[in-house]
């Protein structure tokens, strides 16, 4: 469980920058971006798990 969080962390922090001017276009574009991470976190888990 800690590889898919350090894997979404490392997603989450190349997406920082690019996020700082995000926010005052658009807020809710924040929250669609985490839900992304989510997303792929998910997928990460799948081929992680028959490993």
């Amino acid at each position: 469980v800690l590889d898919v969080v350090r894997a979404a962390e490392s997603l989450v922090k190349p997406t920082s920058p690019v996020d700082t001017p995000v926010p005052p276009k658009s807020p809710g574009g924040t929250k669609d971006l985490k839900t992304t991470t989510i997303v792929m976190s998910k997928h990460t888990l799948a081929p992680q798990n028959p490993t």
